[in-house]
């Protein structure tokens, strides 16, 4: 095991490949049976998995990723506007753990977000506002 908590080797100092960033785009499937659109979430850390609007809470995600830091960090860096896919799987461990640090890459503003108790109120509100029955034309 590698001293980062993933659970298959990877031999340090050597690309990673294509199977290890196929390996982590398994794990990551794992968040689709967990996703929620935005007003389903509840109050707190989430993060955002897709481009299509899906989000999972911080939780689950901390579940999914147990165990496989390097996956979940080559995965956020996998075809995310700097580097493709076949970036990640040239990059060595040392490779992706720097990558994945370096100041101009930042996750945290590409997937994680908190929806505050002010979010639910308004979707509460919206809600509330389209299932209010639309005002009847006056009688001529």
């Amino acid at each position: 095991m590698a001293h980062d908590g993933t659970q298959e080797a990877v031999h340090e100092g050597r690309p990673v490949g294509a199977a290890f960033v196929e390996r982590a785009h398994r794990i990551a499937d794992g968040l689709n049976g967990r996703s929620m659109g935005w007003t389903e979430l509840p109050v707190g850390g989430c993060f955002r998995i897709n481009d299509m609007g899906d989000y999972v809470t911080a939780e689950s995600w901390d579940e999914v990723w147990e165990g496989h830091r390097l996956e979940e960090q080559a995965w956020m860096l996998c075809d995310n506007g700097q580097y493709s896919a076949a970036d990640v799987e040239a990059m060595t461990p040392e490779g992706i753990r720097s990558a994945y640090e370096d100041s101009d890459f930042q996750p945290d503003y590409a997937f994680y977000t908190e929806r505050y108790d002010w979010d639910v109120e308004a979707d509460r509100a919206d809600a509330a506002a389209c299932a209010a029955p639309a005002p009847s034309a006056p009688a001529r």
